[in-house]
C-alpha cells in the first residue's frame, strides 16, 4: 500500500522567543503558514518523503504563547500586522521562498530546510500514527538556528530586545492511502 501527502492537511508552525535585557516587554509567538505547496509519499513500512514549499508572505501570527498555550486574543489586529511585517522584512530580506524536504524513515525524520540566505539540516524523532483506516500522520518538531539559516538578528522596537537565535518548528503531515 502506498500513501500520498494531503497538502491541505499539512501544517508547519514556527515558535519564536524573545531574549535580552528587556525581553519581559515582548512575547513568545507562534506563526503558521496559511498555504503550503506540498507533495509526498509514504509506504506501508513508514518510509517516505515530503517536499514542502512555502512563502514568507503566507505566514500568519497564530498568537502569543503563555504557559505553553496559544492566546489568540492577546494582541490587537494592528499589533499582529506590525509584528508580521517586521518579521518578514527583517528575516526574509533576500527572498521569501522556503523549501523543506523531509525524509521519513519509520520514527526518524530528516528535515533539509533551504532559504534564500542559508540552509540547515535537522534530524529528529517523528511520531507516526494511523488515526483511521487509510490515513497515516507523521508529526514532529525540531530546533533550528536563525543564524545558520542566514537570517540576521531580528530586533524589537528601538532594539529593546531581539528574537532568540533558536526557533522551534513543528510539522504535521497527513497521508492518504492511494492503492
Amino acid at each position: 500500500m502506498n500513501y500520498e501527502l494531503i497538502p491541505e492537511d499539512t501544517i508547519v508552525s514556527i515558535r519564536i522567543h524573545p531574549e535580552g535585557l528587556l525581553q519581559s516587554l515582548a512575547h513568545s509567538l507562534e506563526f503558521r503558514f496559511k498555504t503550503l505547496k506540498a507533495t509526498g509519499q509514504l509506504d506501508e513500512e513508514n518510509t517516505g518523503t515530503a517536499l514542502i514549499n512555502a512563502n514568507a508572505n503566507d505566514l500568519e501570527l497564530v498568537g502569543v504563547i503563555e504557559n505553553g498555550q496559544i492566546n489568540k486574543e492577546k494582541l490587537t489586529q494592528a499589533n499582529q500586522e506590525e509584528i508580521k511585517k517586521r518579521i518578514i522584512n527583517e528575516a526574509f530580506k533576500r527572498g521569501h521562498d522556503i523549501e523543506i524536504k523531509a525524509m521519513i524513515f519509520r520514527s526518524q525524520t530528516t528535515f533539509n530546510i533551504r532559504m534564500p540566505a542559508g540552509k540547515q539540516v535537522a534530524n529528529f524523532g517523528c511520531h507516526l500514527s494511523a488515526p483511521k483506516p487509510g490515513i497515516k500522520v507523521a508529526e514532529g518538531q525540531c530546533d533550528l538556528s536563525l543564524r545558520v539559516l542566514g537570517i540576521p538578528p531580528i530586533t524589537g522596537p528601538m532594539s529593546m530586545f531581539k528574537v532568540a537565535d533558536e526557533l522551534y518548528v513543528h510539522f504535521k503531515a497527513t497521508f492518504k492511502q492511494v492503492d
